[in-house]
């Protein structure tokens, strides 16, 4: 059914240039609702035959991750795009374990975890390197003060 096998063409990575703008300060900011797109836009597993009769009654969710995301957006280039973005992530990880500095470790493990966790799509993988950002610093600065 060719009607089900269109791409996305970009449509999930949308709201990657905002990700990091809060909501207090951006209230407009798009909201993710991509846990139904396999359901309604492709038509797996649905019970609706009209795609926006599916968006507004599909109760359901299955989960998009970074791979499947590339692929349903720009099928095989944006699987070799999402694959290599996790395989840098680790590649990153594992560069920032191998140093001596106590902070760096832990900003690696934290990416590492993210990169080796995707099951979130994209915007998510980004979002929880992000919060291990914001995590780790306050950590940072303990130590500071703690060798002084």
């Amino acid at each position: 059914d060719t009607d089900n096998a269109e791409t996305l063409n970009g449509r999930t990575y949308e709201r990657l240039p905002v990700i990091l703008i809060p909501r207090i300060i951006y209230p407009n900011k798009p909201s993710e609702s991509y846990g139904n797109v396999l359901i309604c836009h492709f038509g797996i597993a649905s019970p609706y035959r009209i795609k926006d009769e599916c968006y507004k009654k599909n109760t359901t969710s299955i989960n998009l991750n970074v791979i499947l995301e590339g692929y349903i957006n720009y099928k095989i280039p944006g699987l070799f795009f999402s694959s290599f973005l996790i395989s840098f992530l680790a590649a990153l990880a594992f560069s920032l374990i191998r140093t001596s500095k106590f902070y760096l470790n832990i900003f690696g493990i934290c990416i590492l975890y993210q990169s080796i966790m995707y099951q979130s799509n994209l915007s998510g993988v980004f979002g929880g390197v992000l919060i291990c950002i914001i995590g780790v610093i306050p950590l940072m600065l303990l130590k500071r003060i703690n060798e002084t």
